[in-house]
């Protein structure tokens, strides 16, 4: 065996194991969300289990009080009766604040 055949089985390892690690936090690791609000620009898409009593709201809301823009996500789940509210994108701490504000209170 030469040391490229040698390298390319360590190679072929370390890749077999960084996606097995990959595969590990995807199932088991990583927050699951139950629904899922897309803003971008004056567009506003849902995706889950979000109330469709609530879309009309939330999307007034966006709309002339909160001044959101995006790109943005906004991750919801529901534990034990309550709402946890997590975020991505482009959206500042006063923003966040507000949208979590006024999701715990509900439209």
């Amino acid at each position: 065996m030469t040391d490229w055949d040698l390298y390319w089985e360590y190679g072929l390892r370390l890749a077999v194991v960084l996606v097995a690690a990959y595969v590990v936090y995807g199932l088991l690791l990583r927050r699951k969300a139950d629904f899922i609000i897309r803003v971008r620009g004056d567009r506003i898409q849902f995706k889950g289990k979000f109330p469709l009593s609530q879309q009309a709201a939330i999307v007034q809301f966006f709309a002339s009080d909160a001044a959101i823009h995006g790109p943005c996500k906004i991750y919801g789940a529901w534990k034990n009766k309550r709402t946890t509210i997590w975020f991505s994108g482009h959206i500042n701490e006063g923003e966040k604040q507000r949208v979590r504000n006024f999701l715990s209170v509900g439209p």
